[in-house]
């Protein structure tokens, strides 16, 4: 639809034309007739009916208006992001239902409170200076944190945060990332099971290396064994043969033992 407000000469037109077209039109005055009864009762009927088209302009506009506010206030309170404007001391000045929820506090309980009190103790001082960073730069700012919620487990969250056009407020995207985390752990622990797994296949291979190698050990052992049991029945075989070889000589060969000849020294004295 046109807007002939922002054209008063295009309004006058667009009312003279309907005017026009009204059964209840009373005849056009002349232009020429200034000042005149008639002249002026149009010229009111034309800033009537001008007044008229703009209310209906206006309540068009308003109509617009609600349907995109209230687009716009559930995009803002069902969004799966939490959105917050932050004073630079961290005190909350909007919060949507989102962010509201991820505190864990009614949201018209939650604004005017100081956002860091609901961080971890721990991670305070990692907020504070972000919320430095986000007001003493134009650029966009983001870190993770901790929330701590009234009777519930903290939940993770990243933190995306720019500076306003006005230097007083910063307004701020915050996201669960706890199922991120669960994620990371879980590969985390795949990571170090691979890992052992790994080592252990490892360890399996060396032992199996180590049994191989005593069993050769244990075969070497066993065939040195036996080569010693052949050599020691050799030596006895062979012993056996020298003491036989022996007894034949010292019988003289009847089987008996041959008389022991004197030595020369007895001799001597005999």
């Amino acid at each position: 639809m046109s807007r002939p407000a922002s054209d008063p000469d295009g309004l006058r037109r667009l009312a003279e034309a309907r005017l026009r077209k009204s059964p209840k039109a009373k005849k056009p005055a002349d232009p020429r007739s200034k000042g005149t009864p008639r002249r002026m009762l149009h010229e009111l009927q034309v800033h009537q009916v001008e007044l008229e088209m703009q209310n209906t302009e206006l309540e068009e506009a308003r109509g617009r208006t609600e349907v995109l506010l209230e687009k716009y206030t559930d995009l803002y309170d069902f969004a799966p992001v939490g959105f917050f404007t932050l004073a630079a001391d961290s005190k909350i000045l909007q919060v949507n239902l989102t962010g509201s929820r991820l505190v864990g506090m009614e949201r018209s309980l939650l604004q005017g409170r100081v956002l860091a009190k609901h961080v971890a103790a721990d991670l305070q001082p990692a907020f504070r200076e972000f919320l430095r960073r986000v007001f003493a730069s134009e650029d966009k700012q983001s870190c993770e944190l901790v929330l701590l919620r009234a009777g519930q487990p903290p939940r993770p969250v990243n933190i995306e945060a720019r500076r306003s056009s006005n230097l007083r407020e910063c307004h701020a995207a915050v996201m669960d990332i706890t199922d991120r985390k669960r994620a990371e752990r879980v590969r985390q622990r795949l990571e170090l099971l691979t890992a052992s797994n790994a080592k252990f296949k490892q360890e399996i291979v060396h032992r199996k290396m180590v049994a191989q190698t005593l069993q050769k050990t244990k075969q070497q052992q066993a065939r040195m064994l036996e080569q010693s049991r052949q050599q020691q029945e050799q030596l006895r075989e062979l012993s056996h043969q020298v003491l036989n070889a022996q007894i034949p000589f010292e019988t003289g060969g009847t089987g008996k033992k041959a008389p022991r000849r004197a030595s020369p020294s007895a001799a001597v004295a005999g």
